[in-house]
């Protein structure tokens, strides 16, 4: 239920028609796939009624959308393609027009998306194929590196003590030594 209204609320806030579910069953429970910015996002596990399957998907929909610029709209560590352990692929690109509705009559509930004729994914970001990765490696070869220089034994930190330098815990190695630490 609460995942259902943050899915819809970061639609309206993108300007992204509303999103799609279609809930389906079979033996093992009820399941639902929502379909967000032209990227579909399916339950892997069986749910016990239509309600919480519609809220699972939009909880894995919500989780992956509200990061989209980050990471186009994938399963975190999910490149096109790659399955999740679930076996089911999340957040693939859905042809823009192509409804994914049923020949069943059991009544899968399909919203109309926006009625204001705009079409969705027009804000979505660039892929990483349209030039930034090289843009971003030929700015990051120019910068120049700082020289790496260990500290002089007037820089390190030396203990409270003042018998060795700091080991860790703002602590030399006799101090840890005698506190108990090995």
């Amino acid at each position: 239920m609460f995942y259902t209204m943050y899915l819809s609320s970061v639609c309206q806030r993108r300007q992204w028609p509303d999103p799609l579910y279609e809930p389906y069953r079979n033996r093992n429970g009820h399941y639902c796939k929502v379909r967000v910015n032209n990227r579909e996002y399916t339950t892997e596990v069986p749910y016990a009624s239509e309600a919480l399957a519609r809220d699972g998907a939009a909880q894995k929909a919500y989780m992956i959308c509200r990061n989209f610029s980050v990471n186009d709209g994938m399963f975190p560590g999910q490149r096109p393609g790659q399955r999740t352990s679930g076996g089911a692929i999340q957040g693939l690109p859905v042809a823009i027009g192509t409804g994914r509705r049923s020949n069943r009559s059991s009544g899968a509930s399909y919203d109309t998306g926006s009625t204001d004729g705009t079409s969705s994914g027009g804000n979505s970001p660039r892929s990483m194929e349209s030039g930034f990765e090289q843009q971003m490696q030929q700015v990051t070869a120019q910068v120049p590196k700082p020289a790496m220089r260990r500290p002089t034994k007037d820089e390190a930190y030396i203990c409270l003590c003042r018998r060795a330098p700091v080991r860790a815990y703002g602590r030399c190695a006799w101090c840890l030594r005698e506190s108990g630490w090995q």
